[in-house]
């Protein structure tokens, strides 16, 4: 069972390129495969305990790749954030978070963290290379509810 691991513990770097490795049935011809997108965990940061739920899980996951799983149990609205496999597009941005609008208050800027990522460009959000050989003019930021501009992607991602 040393495949199904390697695929559980992606995604997987060599010399900053992503190397996207699916799990393959020997009748699948290789052209229907697509090497497009892999799937990799991500945590969501700063939901509020009333609004978790397996179905807002599976909507917000949908905004950033298709969700593959959802790590939920009776415990999961007590923790810091929620564990969602995603299956994303490699050659996109990584999507950084969203304001989640709220009835009697202000949004709350729901925060996505992702695991084992390398070679994050802190500028485009893309991944495979860095700030320095981007090939972006300027940063990808959104302005915060004070009117102030917040650079989206960083170490925090």
């Amino acid at each position: 069972m040393i495949g199904k691991r390697i695929l559980e513990k992606g995604p997987w770097f060599i010399h900053k390129d992503i190397l996207v490795i699916k799990e393959w049935n020997p009748t699948t011809p290789l052209r229907s495969i697509s090497f497009l997108t892999t799937p990799i965990w991500a945590q969501f940061h700063g939901l509020q305990p009333a609004f978790i739920s397996k179905e807002n899980i599976w909507k917000i996951g949908d905004k950033t790749g298709s969700v593959l799983e959802i790590q939920f149990n009776k415990h999961t609205k007590w923790k810091p954030f929620v564990k969602v496999q995603l299956d994303i597009h490699v050659n996109r941005p990584l999507f950084p978070g969203f304001f989640l609008p709220m009835q009697s208050h202000q949004p709350v800027w729901i925060q996505v963290k992702y695991e084992r990522i390398q070679d994050l460009c802190f500028r485009c959000g893309r991944l495979g290379h860095n700030r320095e050989s981007c090939s972006e003019d300027s940063d990808t930021t959104v302005a915060s509810l004070e009117g102030e501009v917040i650079q989206l992607f960083g170490p925090w991602l």
